[in-house]
């Protein structure tokens, strides 16, 4: 019997060094985290602030000027954590994005590959 466990993801997901920050719906604080990597549905961060799956979220993805050529461009989008893989600091917190995957794609390097 094959014990591996399918691949639950839907498609490419890339390593992509954009600062980001994430407030917990109802609260005002903004927690910086780091991307782990990102695909057009989700977003994978490490951070330090403890969070639950189900969890709603504002997340900034904050795009940088090599990409805009012209300013630091804040893309704010809704977010649900869907899982949380560590107990201790830096969590990998796993994200699906509410922002249109079409949107989120042209963001990322596979896009401008064609």
């Amino acid at each position: 019997m094959d014990n591996q466990s399918p691949c639950r993801r839907s498609g490419p997901r890339s390593s992509i060094p954009f600062p980001i920050s994430f407030k917990i719906s109802g609260d005002t604080s903004e927690r910086p985290a780091r991307i782990r990597d990102m695909s057009a549905r989700g977003i994978s961060f490490y951070s330090d602030h403890a969070l639950t799956p189900a969890a709603q979220l504002e997340v900034v993805l904050l795009i940088p000027y090599e990409i805009t050529l012209t300013q630091l461009m804040p893309v704010r989008m809704t977010a649900q954590v869907l899982r949380v893989d560590d107990v201790t600091p830096p969590r990998t917190v796993a994200v699906i994005l509410g922002l249109p995957p079409a949107e989120i794609a042209a963001f990322l390097p596979s896009a401008a590959q064609g």
